[in-house]
């Protein structure tokens, strides 16, 4: 007998609740749900569905103008990812905001529109996360 998929009715959004690897990817490679924002750590998953506004993106573009600028002006190489999904196998998935690889010789993701393994790529040396007074 095969289970069904689970509705997201009936998980709780924008809070961190237990599951397990399998469940976070059910609900993380659902298409109906590609909107959603998803995140994995250690046994706890949290989903949020909120709408993103224009002080989101003003803030989120002030930020990375400033990283970018700050390693052109020191010649410092950098690779940056804006709102891609990591994934490393039933440790921890995150969709952060800003992702940049900085520096030399580092293992980068292929440029495709897969989540990025990081059990094949080597984790960003920084991420931001540009957040709310809900947080």
């Amino acid at each position: 007998m095969v289970n069904p998929l689970p509705i997201i009715d009936t998980v709780p959004t924008d809070i961190w609740v237990d599951a397990t690897w399998e469940e976070f990817l059910t609900f993380a490679d659902d298409p109906s749900l590609e909107s959603g924002r998803f995140y994995y750590d250690q046994g706890y998953m949290r989903i949020e569905m909120a709408a993103l506004g224009s002080a989101h993106g003003y803030d989120n573009s002030i930020v990375s103008t400033v990283i970018v600028l700050y390693a052109a002006i020191k010649n410092i190489s950098i690779k940056e990812l804006t709102n891609t999904t990591f994934k490393k196998a039933k440790v921890r998935g995150a969709q952060p905001d800003i992702a940049f690889y900085i520096g030399e010789n580092l293992r980068l993701p292929p440029r495709n529109n897969s989540s990025v393994n990081l059990n094949e790529s080597d984790t960003p040396t920084l991420v931001v996360e540009i957040a709310a007074s809900s947080l």
